[in-house]
């Protein structure tokens, strides 16, 4: 399951705190099971007594750019919970819930410090395809993740971060921006 990991910060502890971040934007997938299954994995790898999985559910970014009233926001968020609680995560919780209100200042920040030939390597193929459909939501959509990725490692203390093998360069173009952590890549197939 676990394809590599990056280690950039020491576990001083027996156990891990990771971060896994997912947009409440459609009816939750399958390949959400295989997150708390690579963790024990990793607790087994590190010979740890307990790796803590937590989960940050975007119910803003899916919000605002499906232009989605609060209501039918909050029905896909629930979605996301209640499975999310299923599958065995360890704490879940809600991006509207922890992140403080968003200054242009932050993401500006933010921009000065990747180049454009970086932010085109996390795309998916299928927006460099198409490349006249591209538009500044993949750019402010990136650096608000991060925003959110920064606040979570800060206030839930997490050591790590898991992500899917196909998010592998926004979390890489990420870890320039983020506090030291540790990455753990699956293979969510």
């Amino acid at each position: 399951m676990i394809t590599y990991s990056i280690r950039e910060s020491l576990i001083t502890s027996r156990i891990l705190r990771l971060g896994f971040s997912v947009w409440a934007n459609s009816q939750p997938k399958d390949y959400l099971a295989i997150y708390p299954k690579s963790t024990k994995e990793i607790g087994k790898t590190e010979k740890l007594e307990d790796v803590l999985l937590y989960a940050f559910v975007d119910d803003v970014w899916p919000r605002v750019v499906s232009s989605r009233r609060p209501e039918s926001q909050k029905q896909i968020s629930d979605l996301y919970v209640a499975k999310l609680k299923e599958l065995g995560f360890y704490e879940i919780h809600l991006v509207s819930g922890f992140v403080d209100e968003v200054v242009l200042e932050t993401f500006l920040n933010y921009a000065n410090r990747i180049t454009l030939s970086e932010f085109w390597k996390l795309l998916p193929q299928s927006k460099k395809d198409t490349l006249t459909d591209l538009n500044m939501t993949e750019v402010i959509g990136f650096l608000w993740h991060v925003y959110v990725l920064e606040n979570a490692i800060s206030k839930f203390e997490l050591s790590g971060l898991i992500a899917g093998i196909r998010s592998e360069f926004f979390y890489l173009t990420a870890r320039k921006l983020l506090p030291p952590h540790n990455l753990y890549f699956i293979d969510t197939t």
